[in-house]
């Protein structure tokens, strides 16, 4: 049998189940294994698919670098990371990923990056994640996973544009800072940067 005809039908509309997907075909409806469809085709069916686990669609739009699409999709989410199995940990996978691709230092909250490199804070600053946490635990707070990156003053950085304040995602959010936080001062400004995310 040859299957050309049948398969030709690839880019049109179909239906994503949990396992495989379901297109028009030339003799009836055709269904394919997920893992059949190359990797940038199954991330697009399960983008589509807005009663699938959010988790499985996550994963396929990341392994695909589709990460704009994953961070709008995300935004729209009311319930804590937690709250979807599976979720924290595929997105803790692209962190990962992202933390050794940028060589970021390791580093539990906050990560500094400004004209001498990248850097953790030390000091009253390092007290800033703390306060916002508290002040916005009833909010299911923080709606992250992974260190905060914070850019210090105009500094060009490949993943935040110098023309950008923040970058509000799910994994490895991202705040601009006019300078580098010390002191009380700079222990404010950080935990108000961080209560925009």
């Amino acid at each position: 049998m040859d299957l050309t005809s049948a398969l030709s039908h690839l880019e049109q509309p179909g239906v994503a189940l949990t396992h495989s997907v379901m297109l028009p075909g030339a003799g009836g409806p055709l269904h394919l294994p997920l893992e059949w469809l190359p990797a940038d085709l199954r991330a697009s069916y399960l983008l589509r698919q807005a009663d699938l686990p959010l988790t499985q669609r996550v994963e396929a739009a990341l392994a695909v670098g589709r990460t704009a699409e994953v961070w709008t999709l995300l935004a729209r989410r009311v319930h804590p990371l937690a709250a979807e199995p599976g979720l924290e940990r595929v997105l803790g996978a692209w962190r990962d990923a992202e933390v050794a691709r940028l060589a970021l230092p390791a580093s539990p909250e906050v990560v500094v990056i400004d004209g001498a490199g990248a850097q953790g804070l030390a000091g009253e600053p390092t007290r800033a994640p703390a306060d916002v946490r508290d002040l916005l635990a009833s909010l299911e707070w923080p709606r992250w996973v992974g260190p905060v990156v914070v850019v210090v003053g105009d500094h060009a950085w490949d993943a935040l544009p110098a023309t950008s304040n923040r970058l509000a995602r799910s994994a490895l959010p991202i705040v601009r800072l006019a300078r580098f936080p010390v002191g009380r001062e700079g222990r404010a400004e950080l935990a108000a940067a961080l209560t925009g995310l």
